[in-house]
């Protein structure tokens, strides 16, 4: 997990772990009275160039 935002308003965090962790996580944020949870789904990127 690493922090991707940190302002005075908000702090966006980026947690690649499995679900289950994940899960985990967000368990523990709920439990410190976060308002807001934001989650996406499975990402995949390509290092690949694209050819044209």
């Amino acid at each position: 997990m690493q922090i991707a935002e940190e302002n005075s308003d908000i702090l966006a965090l980026e947690c690649t772990e499995s679900r289950e962790n994940t899960k985990k996580l967000f368990e523990q944020l709920k439990a410190l009275g976060i308002l807001e949870i934001a989650q996406t789904g499975a990402v995949a990127l390509s290092k690949r160039i694209p050819k044209d």
